[in-house]
């Protein structure tokens, strides 16, 4: 299956030994899909050869190839969504952003000109004189 979204978060790697002792590493990062309601995904990329090769960075616009499993531990069933391909949709314009906590994960956002900046306003300005609601 395939997915289209903007990253905003990307969490640490993770990395140890299995019972059967061999290495595993993982990285986990949410996709922010847009539709009738916005959506959030968790997915993880298992692997540091897949996760060297498809790098995700906070604001990238990407298309991600994945996999849906459930698991039954202890009578309870848990689902699992795994990465194995993110293709950059951004043409390499994206830079690599630090994570703050501004709120919008560092992620950056298009101005209005259409040039990217890091850091979007937490809101709108309202004028004084409107009716509006900041919402």
């Amino acid at each position: 299956m395939e997915i289209e979204g903007i990253i905003t978060a990307v969490f640490a790697k993770q990395s140890g030994t299995s019972k059967n002792g061999k290495e595993w590493t993982k990285q986990d990062f949410i996709l922010e899909v847009e539709g009738q309601y916005l959506k959030h995904i968790l997915f993880t990329r298992m692997g540091a050869e897949k996760i060297d090769k498809y790098p995700t960075i906070n604001g990238q616009h990407v298309k991600v190839s994945f996999d849906i499993d459930a698991r039954e531990y202890n009578g309870k069933w848990y689902n699992s969504v795994t990465a194995f391909k993110v293709e950059n949709l951004d043409g390499g314009n994206m830079q690599r952003v630090p994570q703050n906590n501004d709120g919008n994960n560092g992620a950056p956002y298009q101005a209005s000109n259409g040039e990217y900046r890091q850091n979007a306003p937490k809101s709108a300005p309202v004028p004084e004189d409107s009716d509006q609601l900041p919402f």
